[in-house]
C-alpha cells in the first residue's frame, strides 16, 4: 500500500471522532439549548402567576389590606399617618394604560407578591421622591405600557394623589428629578428569566400634580 493510502485510510478512521461531537455540538445549539430556555422562562413565568396564591410562612411580615380606608382629601395638610410594614396604604392606578396595583408600606418579598412595595424614606404628601417597587411578572406587569404624559392616581388612606408621568427609561440609573415631589417606578426591565437580576431597571418617574401635604416632622 503506497504512503500516499495510508494517510488517507488514516484519515478517514479519525475522521468519526470529530465529526460526531461536532455534529451532537450542533445539534444541541440549534435545538436542545433554545428548547431549555424556552421551559425554563415558561417555568419561572408559571411560577410568578402563582407567588400570589402560596400560603405565607411563620417566619413573613403578614399583609394587612384592613388598615386601608380611602381618603378624599385632595389639598390643605394633612396628619402624618402611623404606619407598620405590611400594611396597605393605597392603590396606584393609569385608567389609559390599564395599570392598576395595591401598595404596601415596605419593600419585601411579602408586599412584592401582592403589590407595590413603598420605600419608607419619603411618603406621598413629603418633599423627595416616593419610589414604589413592583415585579414585572405581576403588579407592575402593565408598567411597561405607561408613557410621557400619563396621569397616575394613588389614592392612599390620608389623601387623593395625581401624579404626570415625565420620565420612562431602561438604565441602570434613575432619571434625576428637580420637581418637589415625585413618584418613582422600579421594576425588571424585561420580561426574560432572572431579569431582576440585572443592573439595567426600568424606570418611571412622574411628577406632583396636586395632592395634600404631609405635616411637617418635629424635629
Amino acid at each position: 500500500m503506497s504512503e500516499k493510502k495510508k494517510k488517507r485510510k488514516k484519515h478517514r478512521a479519525v475522521l468519526p471522532y470529530i465529526t460526531k461531537p461536532l455534529t451532537y455540538l450542533l445539534i444541541s445549539l440549534v435545538i436542545v439549548i433554545p428548547l431549555a430556555l424556552i421551559l425554563l422562562n415558561y417555568s419561572v413565568n408559571l411560577v410568578h402567576k402563582a407567588q400570589p396564591s402560596f400560603a405565607f410562612s411563620i417566619s413573613d411580615i403578614q399583609l394587612n389590606d384592613s388598615a386601608y380606608v380611602k381618603s378624599d382629601v385632595k389639598s390643605g395638610t394633612v396628619k402624618r399617618p402611623g404606619l407598620s410594614a405590611g400594611d396597605k396604604v393605597g392603590e396606584l392606578s393609569c385608567n389609559g394604560a390599564g395599570f392598576s396595583c395595591n401598595v404596601y408600606y415596605g419593600k419585601n418579598r411579602i408586599s412584592l407578591k401582592r403589590g407595590a412595595g413603598m420605600t419608607t424614606d419619603v411618603l406621598p404628601g413629603d418633599r423627595g421622591v416616593c419610589e414604589m417597587y413592583g415585579e414585572r411578572a405581576n403588579a407592575f406587569k402593565a408598567v411597561k405600557n405607561l408613557k410621557v404624559g400619563d396621569t397616575l392616581t394613588l389614592d392612599t388612606s390620608w389623601g387623593s394623589f395625581v401624579y404626570s408621568v415625565s420620565a420612562v427609561q431602561v438604565s441602570e440609573q434613575p432619571p434625576e428629578d428637580t420637581m418637589p415631589q415625585s413618584l418613582l417606578l422600579v421594576c425588571a426591565a424585561d420580561d426574560t428569566v432572572y431579569s431582576n437580576l440585572n443592573e439595567e431597571k426600568l424606570y418611571v418617574l412622574a411628577d406632583i400634580e396636586s395632592g395634600p401635604q404631609l405635616e411637617e416632622v418635629q424635629e
